[in-house]
C-alpha cells in the first residue's frame, strides 16, 4: 500500500512548475499521488490517463505530449524494460521521506 505523499509547499514557486499549463500541473500532482513507493508507474499514455484522469476523456496524444513536457522540464524520465514503458519521478527521494517504502512491482 502506498504511503502518504508529500508535496513541498515550494512547488508553486518552482520555475519548472510555472512553465506547465493547467492540465500539466494537474498531471504532475496526480503522478505524485499515484506512483508507487519508489516514484514509478507504468508510463503508457493510456495507463497514465486512466490513473490520473479517470473521469476525463483526454486524447492520448495530449497525455503523451504532456508527459514529454514533464520529461523536457526534467521532472520525470520515461524508460522501457522488456517492451514495457514506465516513468520515474526525478528527485523522488528528495521530497518523499519515509522509514518504510515498498519495492516497485
Amino acid at each position: 500500500m502506498a504511503q502518504t505523499r508529500t508535496i513541498d509547499c515550494k512547488i508553486r514557486s518552482s520555475q519548472s512548475f510555472s512553465r506547465l499549463n493547467y492540465r500539466q500541473r494537474d498531471l504532475w500532482h496526480g503522478l505524485i499521488e499515484t506512483v508507487d513507493d519508489q516514484g514509478r508507474m507504468p508510463g503508457t499514455p493510456a495507463y497514465v490517463r486512466s490513473t490520473v484522469f479517470p473521469y476525463d476523456d483526454i486524447p492520448l496524444a495530449e497525455i503523451e505530449s504532456d508527459l514529454n513536457t514533464l520529461v523536457n522540464e526534467e521532472m520525470i524520465i520515461l524508460y522501457e524494460i522488456n517492451g514495457n514503458k514506465y516513468l520515474q519521478i526525478i528527485n523522488w527521494w528528495k521530497y518523499q521521506k519515509s522509514n518504510w517504502m515498498g519495492a516497485s512491482s
